[in-house]
């Protein structure tokens, strides 16, 4: 008996369409600020799932202050993922 591969030969399989987002768009360009940086430090670079939980609960507009806070900070001399990090993450009262 054949198996289902060969029955049917090599037929080009269908492309699959590529969902495209508002959010996505924002993560392909912090991906794309965030991973150089990560790779130089020989760290793995971040992925869409990855990124995704770390900016879970952070509405699309605040995306784009986000992104804007980074870009200001880096035309003054900072580092974009240092700014990116700390801005991301809850800041810690004294108490």
């Amino acid at each position: 008996m054949d198996s289902v591969k060969t029955l049917f030969g090599k037929r080009p399989s269908l492309p699959r369409p590529k969902r495209s987002t508002e959010r996505g768009d924002l993560y392909d360009q912090m991906l794309s600020r965030l991973n150089p940086d990560r790779a130089k430090k020989e760290l793995p670079p971040l992925t869409h799932g990855r990124l995704g939980y770390l900016l879970t609960g952070i509405p699309t507009k605040d995306l784009y202050s986000l992104i804007s806070k980074c870009d200001d900070a880096e035309r003054r001399g900072y580092p974009w993922s240092a700014i990116w990090w700390k801005e991301i993450r809850p800041q810690q009262k004294d108490v």
